[in-house]
Parts: structure tokens; sequence; C-alpha cells
């Protein structure tokens, strides 16, 4: 579980209260604490919904940021050996 949803948890909030606290949707909360990608939501954006999360419960912005980029890194490299595979058995 990522620090976000451990602190909301040891705080005892709901989803329910982060969206009415931070005036988001319930989807976006998920995506935070799931650490999606925002393609649809400007950078801007998405950094200032984790920074009010992360104030919020408590932690850091730089420790979600942190994580994202690791999980953004890491899909990205799963992206492209998929497609890496996918090359290779259509050249095969």
């Amino acid at each position: 579980m990522n620090p976000i949803a451990l602190s909301r948890e040891q705080l005892c909030l709901s989803h329910q209260a982060v969206v009415e606290r931070l005036c988001l949707t319930k989807s976006t909360v998920r995506d935070i604490e799931q650490y999606s990608i925002f393609a649809d939501l400007a950078c801007i954006f998405v950094r200032g919904y984790i920074y009010s999360y992360a104030n919020m419960v408590h932690i850091l912005e730089d420790e979600v940021l942190i994580n994202l980029a690791e999980q953004a890194t890491q899909k990205m490299m799963q992206s492209f050996s998929l497609d890496k595979h996918r090359k290779s058995a259509m050249d095969g």
C-alpha cells in the first residue's frame, strides 16, 4: 500500500471524506492512491491534487511524487517490453 493511502487509513479517513474536503472526484482520489497516470489532466493540476492530499494526511508531497515517478517508469518499461515482443512476433 502506498504512503498516502496508508496515512489516510491511519487517520481513519474514508475516501468520501477526502472527496468532500478536497473537492475531488472519487476516481481522482483512487488514481492518486493507485499511482495511476493522469493522461487526461494537466501536470500542474495533478501536482496540486497530490500536494493537497498529502498535506491533508500529513505526509510530504515529495514522497508521493517519487513513488509516482517510480511507478510511471515501471509502466513505461513494461509497455516497451510488450511492444518489443509484439514487433518480434510480427516479424517472425
